[in-house]
């Protein structure tokens, strides 16, 4: 995986942590949004099932619900209009100031885990293993 892709994953995962902690959902789904696309092209399929997951369970009717996973949507026009718009709404080149305003901060890095998925099951809160289990 590129280091700018691994980056924008973390990115997005922490603004969805942010904006979800702040009561802000529909945000947050659409950073869940944008790290299930990182999440598949990283070729974690496990935690890009995940992410859809997540999205579907707070709202059913969510456009990814047309496909089985990420790698299927993202390989569809519309989806990829979706995905221009949510990355609009939500520019990664202001994460930082971002997160600051949401009151947000990571403690943890990368370094202090076994693992990329350790560390990712970190950031969003769940056990590592339960992310095998999508």
């Amino acid at each position: 995986m590129s280091a700018e892709l691994w980056d924008e994953l973390v990115i997005y995962l922490d603004l969805a942590m942010a904006y979800k902690n702040r009561g802000m959902i529909s945000d947050s789904d659409r950073a869940l949004l944008m790290a299930g696309c990182c999440a598949s092209l990283a070729k974690y399929p496990q935690l890009a099932s995940y992410l859809r997951h997540q999205i579907l369970q707070r709202n059913s009717n969510h456009m990814i619900r047309r496909w089985d996973d990420f790698e299927e949507a993202l390989s569809a026009p519309e989806f990829q209009t979706l995905i221009k718009q949510v990355s609009a709404k939500i520019p990664i080149e202001n994460y930082e100031e971002t997160l600051k305003s949401l009151g947000y901060r990571r403690k943890s890095t990368l370094d202090d885990f076994t693992s990329e998925l350790n560390f990712i099951a970190h950031i969003l809160k769940v056990d590592p293993s339960w992310l095998d289990d999508f």
